[in-house]
């Protein structure tokens, strides 16, 4: 983590690492103050931004998760949150939203919404936070066994 006065050097050398790194791995640079309110942000937070941007990075190099680990990651948000195809769909605008196209997968449309929730509604973001956290190891697990590919 970096920290600092507005000015130092930051995310200088943050993009710095970044330049070294890119020429062995594929870096996925996030500005999670543009996902959330940097003032207010929880870990379950972090974990869907980090979902979010992988899926999406992954989606635009053509690659994709391990079917039968998502399907198995996908039920579990499905099963902890309540939401299903539909819901997601309705609530989802994919002309609002950049990374999205119609063939995006389940989980892409839900981190899109989660995050959207969390930052536009204190109760609903309290509501999500508290869900996800209620098997948080599972979480913490399955992201781990599904950023293995």
């Amino acid at each position: 983590m970096f920290t600092g006065h507005r000015g130092c050097g930051k995310s200088t050398e943050l993009k710095r690492i970044q330049n070294q790194w890119e020429k062995q791995y594929h870096v996925i640079y996030l500005e999670v103050n543009e996902e959330t309110d940097i003032n207010d942000a929880r870990y379950t937070d972090l974990y869907l931004i980090v979902i979010k941007q992988v899926e999406f990075e992954l989606r635009k190099l053509g690659l994709k998760f391990d079917p039968q680990l998502l399907k198995n990651f996908e039920s579990w948000f499905k099963d902890i949150t309540k939401e299903t195809e539909e819901t997601v769909e309705r609530s989802v605008s994919i002309e609002g939203e950049a990374t999205l196209k119609p063939e995006a997968p389940f989980i892409a449309k839900l981190m899109v919404k989660l995050l959207a929730q969390i930052k536009g509604s204190d109760k609903q973001k309290t509501t999500i936070r508290q869900t996800l956290e209620k098997d948080l190891s599972r979480l913490k697990a399955d992201i781990g066994i599904l950023f293995e590919f």
